[in-house]
């Protein structure tokens, strides 16, 4: 049992009371590894995902940039396959990486169950191991499933706001994406979400905003807001019984008595999908103020 097997079982044990069906990996298999590099992947607490690879028998050549070290760029260079997320946030890097020849993959960023699982079904399926995934990855998502629909169940007709633009940090989550990274994995909980946007209140800045929703695939309610006290207005006007929001935002939420999320505290990978739930879960418990 490698290192990573080791680690993931623990993992699970702990979050999840399961244990993890791994596949039997042979010498043969580590010797004819697939070699990948993780791009834009945060590791939050655990390196979830690197353990997952590693426990098919992929392997982890080098981590970016979160706790990236001085071996993870040596190493960089000698993967077959980088996987990324927004590849556009990483222009040069990316560059740097087809001149080696490497092959080239976007994915979503890592945070909510269908995410986590698409990340790690598309690096299974370039590295030949989709069904050595599917045997680990599949008992996995009952269970996650069973853990979050009695939360989403009870949020119906719970309206939720997703703001943006206001966040002060270098966080993956927080730039990925147009700072919409972590959108997908609220919307997969079922409330109706608006996304509250700060930006100049002009008819083509709106215009841009709404092309890029479309491109990313959103189809949602959004406003926008030139100021914290426009932000308050707007949280007044619409009642949302919640709100993902940071640092300047947090002000208006307050006074508006919307319970709040930062969303630094969202977690990612598959361990952060009940988390985030209980999150969400004990704000709505404390209602609007």
């Amino acid at each position: 049992t490698s290192i990573a097997q080791r680690k993931l079982k623990s993992l699970w044990k702990k979050h999840f009371k399961i244990e993890p069906t791994f596949p039997s990996l042979s010498p043969l298999d580590s010797s004819s590894e697939v070699t990948i590099n993780l791009i834009g992947v945060p590791s939050g607490r655990h390196p979830e995902i690197e353990w997952i690879c590693q426990s098919l028998g992929i392997s982890v050549q080098a981590s970016f940039p979160e706790k990236a070290s001085t071996d993870d760029w040596l190493r960089m260079r000698e993967a077959e396959h980088s996987f990324v997320v927004d590849p556009g946030m990483f222009p040069r890097l990316i560059a740097a990486l087809e001149s080696f020849e490497q092959h080239i993959h976007e994915i979503p960023f890592p945070m909510g169950l269908e995410a986590s699982m698409q990340i790690i079904e598309k690096i299974a399926i370039v590295c030949d191991k989709e069904e050595q995934a599917k045997q680990l990855l599949e008992p996995l998502r009952d269970i996650l499933h069973r853990m979050t629909q009695p939360y989403y169940q009870a949020w119906k007709g719970k309206k939720f706001a997703v703001v943006t633009r206001m966040r002060n940090s270098y966080q993956l989550q927080s730039v990925s994406h147009n700072g919409l990274g972590h959108l997908p994995a609220i919307l997969e909980m079922g409330m109706p979400v608006s996304l509250l946007i700060q930006g100049a209140p002009d008819p083509k800045i709106r215009d841009s905003y709404q092309e890029i929703l479309a491109k990313q695939g959103f189809s949602i309610p959004f406003y926008i807001f030139s100021s914290p006290f426009e932000l308050e207005i707007l949280l007044n006007e619409h009642q949302f019984d919640g709100i993902c929001v940071a640092d300047q935002g947090r002000h208006a939420a307050h006074a508006s008595g919307t319970p709040l999320i930062d969303p630094g505290e969202l977690q990612s990978g598959l361990i952060g999908v009940k988390e985030n739930a209980q999150l969400i879960e004990k704000q709505f418990r404390r209602g609007r103020v």
